[in-house]
């Protein structure tokens, strides 16, 4: 790296169509950022002769990125050569040679499984997000999504819900986060020990095209990759090809076929692009975990208070039930299984879900 500082890479990825493959070159080309600006005949070959920078503008992105990083103690920016860079994510073609990082970048290596699916997910989507991320938090692993809403916010969510380390990337600048509600979940991340983290410099805003570089760098610091629920032409779809590129285990949920929601899942699936999830242990195997060493999630052995509750329980079970169905199972007066429902979401014995659903907790 001769006498490239941190400033110096910063400077070099800030120009214009100067991408890793020549960011490298130069790197190995000069002996810092100085040197390869004075030397002004030389840069030609590396930058397109239509599409010059000026180093003035340069230095103004410059101090603009400086100015957030001294405002934000939070912020911090990691390159290529730290030793927090994630190691999966430099096996991939053509990797970032900075990350820009909200809250302590984790040294994670080959334990983070990354969660992603619909913006508009399902019940269903739902609870296998959180029975999935309890699952995972429970044995260690860190989850991964892009902080979108639905499943990728689900599984943020709950992965902290369940003193899990949860990883955020995103399609923008750490300061250009939108909407407010996002903002609002991000800072759920940090506080729970989290990160935040972006391939973009501060100032740039979303693009459409943001999101496909952002899903390669999701997959590209995971070892394997959920879809838990996409449509036919669904974005998680991009980051399943990225992961299958990148030599990452793919796992897509089986869903309704009659289901939008579950179109592009189970396509994945019957192209062989992904493995059916059919059971969370195949994940953790995927990580190297030997199955002997693996927690399982286990119903909690409840001492009921009532022998009602015991009937209510018993004919309940991880799949949502309508209210109707279950009072025509036990054969009670509505009144009463109305009261004895309520007792029991109180004690967290059970859940209720939109629409009269009940599903044991």
């Amino acid at each position: 790296m001769n006498n490239w500082s941190k400033a110096d890479i910063l400077k070099l990825t800030l120009v214009k169509q100067v991408g890793t493959a020549r960011a490298l070159k130069i790197i190995d080309n000069y002996k810092n950022f100085d040197d390869f600006r004075h030397n002004s005949t030389d840069y030609n070959k590396y930058i397109n002769k239509d599409n010059l920078f000026s180093f003035d503008d340069l230095q103004q992105k410059y101090d603009y990125q400086l100015e957030l990083l001294e405002k934000n103690k939070d912020y911090n920016i990691v390159t290529y050569w730290d030793d927090n860079y994630p190691t999966l994510l430099k096996e991939i073609t053509d990797p970032p040679l900075i990350l820009y990082t909200w809250g302590k970048l984790k040294k994670i290596e080959n334990n983070a499984v990354a969660i992603v699916g619909t913006r508009k997910n399902s019940l269903y989507g739902k609870l296998v997000t959180e029975q999935l991320t309890q699952y995972l938090s429970l044995n260690n692993i860190s989850v991964v999504s892009g902080l979108a809403s639905g499943i990728d916010t689900l599984a943020h969510l709950n992965t902290i819900k369940n003193n899990g380390h949860t990883i955020a990337v995103i399609a923008s600048g750490l300061d250009k986060l939108s909407p407010s509600l996002t903002v609002t979940h991000a800072h759920k991340i940090i506080e729970s020990g989290g990160s935040i983290i972006s391939n973009f410099e501060f100032g740039k805003v979303a693009r459409l095209q943001y999101f496909m570089l952002r899903n390669r760098i999701i997959s590209g610091i995971s070892k394997s990759v959920v879809i838990i629920e996409s449509a036919i032409k669904g974005g998680s779809l991009w980051t399943a090809r990225f992961g299958n590129d990148q030599n990452r285990e793919i796992f897509a949920v089986p869903g309704n076929i009659n289901s939008d929601k579950s179109k592009g899942t189970n396509k994945l699936i019957k192209d062989n692009l992904a493995n059916m999830l059919i059971d969370f242990e195949d994940i953790l195997i995927s990580l190297g975990m030997n199955p002997k060493n693996i927690f399982k999630l286990e119903e909690k052995v409840i001492e009921f208070k009532k022998e009602e509750w015991k009937q209510i329980y018993n004919n309940l079970s991880f799949e949502p039930l309508h209210i109707d169905t279950l009072a025509n199972e036990i054969e009670f007066e509505m009144p009463t299984l109305l009261f004895n429902l309520l007792e029991m979401e109180f004690e967290g014995i059970i859940r209720q879900l939109p629409g009269k659903y009940y599903i044991k907790n």
